[in-house]
């Protein structure tokens, strides 16, 4: 669900299937100036425990998060 609010921008999701299903958060998008945004992301997962420590959890999800940032990045960097 995409939602505008003046130069804001955020994106709700809830993730329904696969290993995180249950996930709900946002990600909003803030101008700061000429060609620049920040990008916050929040997210909850109040659903199943994991049969794995949680700071494997953590690491393994920081990791991910990392390369979808880094994805985000790219992509908006390439655009006109």
């Amino acid at each position: 669900q995409l939602l505008e609010k003046g130069k804001n921008k955020c994106i709700r999701f809830k993730i329904l299937q696969g290993t995180f299903a249950g996930m709900v958060g946002v990600f909003r998008f803030k101008d700061i100036g000429r060609r620049k945004t920040q990008i916050e992301f929040m997210a909850e997962y109040a659903n199943k425990p994991f049969s794995i420590p949680n700071f494997f959890f953590e690491f393994g999800l920081e990791v991910v998060l990392q390369k979808v940032a880094a994805r985000m990045r790219s992509f908006m960097e390439a655009q006109p």
